[in-house]
């Protein structure tokens, strides 16, 4: 075997371990159909490894977004008045965003997600009625 085809091997085996201990990271995306400007609706994502950390919330659109640990805390904060800057007493959130863009950063707010499944209200902010996606970006923790 040359030396050229050795170091070739042993970078590969080194890229191999390399990625085996990087995290995973996936995309959980839900789309809601037909969302009146102003209208709230909720949605819910399967996360198929717990723990999880959110990296990144993308909308098709402008959107309010809450996201919740439990069918629970996202029935108990439905109560709370739009623009609102708070979720409901002693419920917890994953995170909470309003925004003009789609694309959400939650660099440094984002919280482990230590569920199978992640539960969302959104808020269309567009302007008129759309099919809004809702995509989140988690790694494995």
């Amino acid at each position: 075997m040359s030396l050229e085809t050795r170091i070739k091997e042993g970078f590969e085996r080194a890229a191999q371990v390399i990625k085996a201990r990087l995290p995973a990271t996936r995309d959980l995306s839900a789309t809601l159909n037909g969302l009146a400007n102003n209208q709230a609706g909720s949605f819910q994502l399967a996360n198929s490894h717990a723990p999880a950390e959110v990296l990144k919330v993308t909308a098709s659109h402008a959107v309010d977004v809450c996201l919740y640990l439990t069918d629970a805390d996202r029935t108990a904060d439905l109560s709370r008045l739009q623009g609102a800057p708070d979720t409901a007493p002693n419920v917890p959130v994953i995170g909470q965003w309003r925004t003009s863009a789609v694309v959400l950063s939650v660099a440094g707010v984002a919280r482990a997600v230590n569920v199978t499944t992640v539960y969302g209200t959104v808020v269309n902010r567009s302007g008129s009625t759309q099919d809004v996606t809702m995509t989140i970006k988690v790694e494995d923790r």
